[in-house]
């Protein structure tokens, strides 16, 4: 799996929490599971391998949504039917837009 690492004080993150947790500041060590880094990655799996959850209502669901989409996106299908597989995990992410920017996120993206 290939990734990039980023100087964080090149980012302009000047939010002082999220600073800390990235940079894995002791003090918030008692607030979160696993490191906010790359080498986590095989340690979460590890433990969602255990947590069990229906994939083939997961994957009917996602294709039934994403039907439109197949034509234009050759790809998509089977990145879809590989939510059925045990071995696909998928990361979600949601939270840090509260922590770096607040509801300005939302504008900035636009």
């Amino acid at each position: 799996m290939e990734h990039l690492t980023v100087d964080l004080s090149k980012t302009g993150i000047r939010n002082p929490l999220l600073r800390d947790y990235l940079e894995g500041h002791p003090r918030l060590q008692q607030f979160y599971r696993w490191k906010p880094d790359f080498n986590s990655f095989e340690e979460v799996i590890q433990e969602r391998i255990k947590f069990k959850v229906d994939r083939i209502v997961l994957m009917t669901e996602l294709e039934s949504q994403h039907l439109a989409y197949y034509d234009k996106f050759p790809g998509l299908k089977s990145q879809v039917k590989s939510i059925g597989s045990e071995r696909t995990f998928t990361v979600t992410t949601g939270h840090q837009l509260c922590l770096a920017t607040g509801p300005l996120y939302f504008i900035y993206r636009l």
